[in-house]
């Protein structure tokens, strides 16, 4: 029925549209709104406060409960509510030591010290009073979205650890008993308080000593965080259990917890990927676990994993040869996890995000939030003023080889390109076209083994863009890829390398296409070996060193010891002949390798490596950042003041890869013919939300990215008439203009 008094209502507004501004769709390439700008503030609270007063069109981040329930009664706001594909979790620092307490083995390296902590972890309190409901409990450390990998016989009604202080008590005290000295924090009203400190276990070199305080690090930007971890820890007081807190922004505790591992708690979240396998073995696998790695968790003494069982689970989960193992053993992984309480899991936000009503064609991202690509692609403000973002920190550092914040690629995604597929707006489960525009999983056979070999093919038209003047430069191409590649390989502990450690080797087929070889067999390696494009040329220049190295009667074929690992090699002669790429000697496994018997005679190599901490610093190599900003994103950047209080701004880059999206598209899913199409399901997604609102409290059916036209905030008959007036049945974006 809506579909039908939708087509009547479009010959009534089609009059009304004529009245009504709406920007020119001409096929340019990059973002509809010419101009982005940032806002860097400290709190979750600040900056909301700037989109209230009209300083910001958009805070990017979740609002508060009580800042939802303030942004329904603003008729200037316009709020979604969020399914996030994150989690937030209690991470307790499983190691058996740390830093400040040298060649003591830790409390929280006990599962009892673990399993006790969970049981003081009132989830349903976190998520029904301090969230005011507006998110979803989890049990394990898998996002709500992706509760189906979950392992159902270690989640609610059958979680463990179940919020009970007696359970938690009991726990302690077959472990940690009570001592002689007065616990500060005794609560008589609390009949499971502690009239003691706790000390250390029977099988412990500190045994029947008082425990040493246990370092709990609670941000404090974020509101949600920070109530629950002082609910937390006041319990664990209570039971005898001495703490050295610490509540501080991401900006003082990201050195302690994620570089140096000094902590026993903290309170973390994470935005994950569509996948929980490849999630969990990031975050939980022994080899991540290194300073400033994605593991800041399960803890490793040298050569020791704290978790061996869990390392094999995730092993299998993350190499699975099959769609059915791959669930298996994820399950497997979760539940062992629960079961020795890695750490407590506590919810999904089932949050809401505001923008001015003013900015229309915001897409809410599904498993995902309103900032993403579609959205700075799409999105424009009625004035065709700039669109002004605020953050609730400043970037922790802008270095796009070891950055590891969200707060940080809240902008490097802005001007930065990936090798990787793409995702439709609303069906994140499947893949589709993007800059890669053609891609196969097979495999290949490694002296008697079978492993995995994607081929890709990028697009023809991406370019990078010059920082400041937006100048054109290099076209991306499959030696980006190939160079960019060995480059996270080669850094070892950056932030993309986990997702390159299985390179093998990498074979250049065409100008823009390539062949990726595994060193594994998994049926996940689609989406590894996925990183950012940065200019060869730029890093070369500005970051890489040469060196040239000459070998007599080289033992041929085979490896050459080169005195630094190659990222790209330049040339290799033998007896003053050049040999070929790819044909004669490659780069595998990290190495050059000849393939061919050569004989006696002189080898030639000339190549580039990274010097050693080349790459780190604030801006990668502490280079200007109007030399290392390069990239080849939608935007480039214009200014930059890092810092609280400091700021952003940026401009459409005319050399990006994809056209300007006609207004009327909705769903984003490439068509048969490899382009976008304003079609009858652009029209459907509009049909199913007309009539629906998100001013107040958002409507069921509501639909942001349905709201094409001014006023913003509904998605009504103009709207509609947007989707079938001039750009109806039209394609956009083609592969090769």
């Amino acid at each position: 029925m809506k579909l039908s008094r939708v087509t009547v209502a479009i010959l009534f507004a089609s009059v009304l549209l004529m009245m009504v501004a709406i920007p020119s769709v001409a096929a340019r390439k990059g973002p509809r709104s010419e101009d982005l700008a940032f806002y860097y503030y400290t709190t979750q609270e600040a900056a909301y406060t700037a989109l209230t007063a009209g300083q910001i069109d958009i805070m990017l981040y979740d609002l508060s409960s009580t800042q939802a329930d303030n942004a329904f009664t603003n008729p200037n706001l316009v709020t979604a509510k969020v399914p996030d594909s994150g989690f937030y979790e209690f991470d307790l620092n499983n190691n058996w030591s740390i830093p400040d307490y040298p060649g003591i083995r830790s409390p929280m390296n006990y599962s009892e010290m673990r399993q006790a902590i969970a049981c003081l972890s009132d989830k349903d309190y976190y998520v029904g009073t301090i969230l005011g409901a507006k998110a979803t409990r989890i049990d394990q450390m898998i996002a709500a979205p992706y509760y189906g990998w979950a392992n159902e016989s270690m989640s609610y009604p059958n979680y463990p650890w179940e919020f009970d202080v007696a359970h938690a008590k009991a726990i302690l005290d077959s472990k940690f008993p009570e001592g002689t000295t007065p616990n500060p924090h005794y609560d008589p009203g609390l009949p499971e308080s502690a009239q003691y400190l706790r000390t250390y276990p029977s099988d412990h070199s500190k045994a029947g000593q008082d425990l040493d305080p246990l370092k709990i690090k609670v941000r404090s930007e974020h509101m949600p965080r920070l109530l629950a971890g002082r609910a937390v820890y006041g319990l664990m007081q209570k039971l005898g259990i001495p703490c050295d807190v610490q509540e501080a922004p991401m900006s003082v505790l990201y050195d302690i917890v994620m570089g140096d591992f000094n902590y026993h708690l903290y309170t973390g979240g994470w935005s994950v990927g569509r996948f929980p396998p490849l999630s969990l073995y990031g975050l939980y696998h022994s080899s991540n676990a290194f300073p400033y790695g994605s593991n800041y968790v399960t803890g490793v003494r040298p050569g020791v994993p704290t978790h061996p069982k869990l390392d094999e689970l995730l092993y299998n989960a993350n190499y699975a040869t099959s769609y059915a193992d791959a669930v298996k053993y994820c399950k497997l992984a979760a539940g062992y996890m629960t079961e020795i309480a890695v750490n407590v899991p506590l919810w999904s936000v089932a949050s809401y995000w505001a923008w001015n009503k003013d900015l229309i064609g915001v897409v809410n991202l599904q498993g995902d939030d309103p900032e993403n690509g579609y959205t700075f692609m799409n999105a424009y403000k009625t004035d065709g003023s700039a669109i002004r973002a605020g953050t609730i920190n400043p970037p922790n550092a802008m270095n796009i080889v070891y950055s590891s914040w969200v707060y940080d690629y809240q902008n490097l995604d802005r001007m930065n390109l990936y090798g990787g597929v793409d995702v439709p707006a609303y069906n994140i489960a499947a893949d589709q076209a993007g800059f890669v525009t053609d891609w196969e999983t097979t495999t290949w056979d490694d002296g008697g083994d079978t492993k995995t070999k994607v081929v890709m093919t990028f697009r023809s038209d991406g370019y990078f863009a010059k920082p400041v003047s937006g100048d054109q430069g290099e076209n991306v191409n499959a030696s980006h890829y190939f160079f960019n590649a060995w480059l996270d390989y080669q850094v070892g502990d950056g932030w993309f390398s986990s997702g390159f450690i299985d390179l093998h080797h990498v074979v250049i087929t065409g100008p823009y296409s390539f062949e990726i070889y595994f060193d594994t067999y998994s049926y996940w390696n689609t989406y590894y070996c996925q990183g950012p494009l940065r200019p060869m040329k730029t890093w070369m220049d500005n970051l890489l060193a040469t060196s040239v190295e000459t070998f007599v009667d080289p033992t041929t074929p085979g490896q050459i010891g080169l005195t630094y690992d190659p990222v790209w090699i330049n040339y290799v002669k033998f007896n003053g002949s050049p040999l070929t790429m790819f044909t004669d000697y490659n780069i595998v496994l990290g190495q050059l390798y000849i393939y061919n018997s050569l004989g006696a005679g002189t080898l030639e190599v000339s190549y580039y490596y990274i010097p050693t901490d080349a790459l780190r610093g604030y801006y990668p190599g502490s280079l200007p950042w109007q030399t290392i900003f390069e990239g080849a994103g939608m935007y480039y950047c214009t200014a930059f003041t890092p810092g609280a209080g400091g700021s952003a701004t940026y401009k459409r880059n005319p050399f990006y890869y994809m056209v300007t999206p006609l207004l009327g598209e909705i769903d984003f899913v490439k068509k048969t013919s490899g382009n976008y199409r304003v079609d009858i399901f652009d029209l459907a997604f509009a049909g199913a939300a007309f009539g629906s609102q998100g001013t107040g409290i958002p409507s069921a059916n509501w639909l942001p990215g349905a709201d094409l036209a001014p006023a913003g905030g509904k998605v009504d008959v103009l709207d509609e008439v947007t989707v079938t007036g001039t750009n109806w049945d039209k394609e956009f974006d083609p592969i090769e203009p």
